[in-house]
């Protein structure tokens, strides 16, 4: 979505302003419905989008005329009394439309933007302070620094200052007026360095078990959009692996992430010591920052086995964390909550219990002390 710049002063420009922001509001309501079946996180940030406006959210604005100073005073003044009817037109319709009938349902806004505008709006939602690295980068490319003059090059890279320090010094030496020969040219030229590289594997696991409900996977992908998001701004590198599990986890695209479910039960520790190998093998912890975010309502069949797997895996993260959705005060076997009770950092846990909690929930999981890097 652009918006033209516009020259504007006094109450008109205020005016435009609140209105710009309410389209604004409006928008960051509507984002997460609109990018239900949209792969936010892995699409083309080219992509376009509709983000349609809730009913009632995008008002447009009304004239009203001015009171007149004095009887009189103002245009379309004539013959009638005040509450005399001038006009009025024949009424053909129930108000629910139709072949030549008006309805009376209100017609609904959309407003098309990227993937990346959408992105971007959502990152200055969070407003994050940027975050400390822990790990130094360990990966590096190379990159081109303009630091040097040479005696060759392109004509289009001729450095000016030097070439005429370099006229002026062979004219003094020859004791001759200033002129330019081909020796004089000096060209900008390069060196080749290697650049460190923050680099980070974010792995996500939900929890696709029965009581793992369709507003709970919502609120899973809702948070789990948010970090991944802001991950992408720390790290240079940052792939991600996208998990399911029940009793047992398997590795599956970011669509089936958000929206695959099953009946079985939630069994945390095998889980968990799939992921590790898999990590352990094809992310190195001497190269990469690795973090994990576990998405579940809080059930675990296996909260002994399930406790004892996640401290030993910690020493090898950056993050583990716990994103509980909606969860649920009876737990079959156990409650996550209560299994991970009193394990050190860099374990953190959040609960969202309604969308209006996503944004503090990704904020306190971002936020925990000493950053996350």
């Amino acid at each position: 979505m652009s918006v033209g710049r516009e020259e504007a002063t006094g109450q008109g420009e205020q005016d435009r302003q609140r209105y710009k922001q309410k389209i604004r509001d409006q928008i960051t309501k509507a984002i997460p419905q609109a990018l239900d079946q949209v792969p936010i996180v892995s699409g083309d940030g080219s992509d376009s989008v509709v983000i349609p406006l809730p009913e009632g959210g995008l008002d447009l604005p009304r004239f009203r005329p001015a009171q007149p100073k004095e009887p009189g005073d103002g245009v379309g003044q004539g013959p009638g009394q005040p509450g005399d009817i001038v006009g009025a037109a024949p009424i053909d319709g129930d108000g629910s439309g139709g072949a030549g009938k008006a309805g009376n349902a209100r017609a609904e806004h959309g407003i098309d933007l990227t993937l990346e505008e959408i992105r971007a709006i959502m990152l200055d939602d969070l407003h994050l302070p940027p975050l400390p690295l822990k790990r130094p980068p360990t990966q590096t490319e190379p990159t081109i620094r303009w630091n040097t003059r040479s005696r060759r090059g392109s004509l289009n890279n001729v450095d000016a200052k030097a070439t005429l320090k370099a006229a002026l010094a062979r004219s003094q030496a020859q004791q001759k007026d200033l002129a330019f020969t081909p020796d004089d040219l000096r060209y900008q030229s390069w060196t080749e360095r290697d650049q460190p590289k923050t680099a980070a594997v974010v792995y996500l696991l939900r929890d696709i078990s029965g009581s793992m409900t369709p507003d709970k996977a919502y609120l899973a992908r809702a948070v789990a959009t948010y970090i991944v998001l802001w991950l992408r701004t720390v790290y240079d590198v940052c792939p991600l692996e996208f998990w399911v599990h029940d009793t047992a986890a398997q590795p599956v695209d970011e669509l089936a992430f958000f929206h695959a479910d099953d009946g079985g039960g939630t069994a945390v520790a095998p889980a968990y010591a799939t992921l590790q190998e898999d990590m352990d093998t094809r992310y190195p912890l001497a190269a990469w920052n690795r973090l994990f975010l576990h998405f579940s309502d809080g059930d675990v069949f296996d909260p002994v086995a399930s406790r004892e797997r996640a401290r030993a895996w910690l020493p090898s993260l950056t993050l583990l964390g716990l994103v509980l959705t909606k969860p649920s005060p009876y737990a079959y076997s156990g409650s996550l909550r209560q299994t991970f009770a009193g394990l050190p950092s860099p374990y953190r846990v959040v609960t969202v219990q309604q969308p209006g909690h996503v944004v503090d929930a990704v904020r306190e999981l971002l936020r925990g002390e000493g950053g996350i890097g």
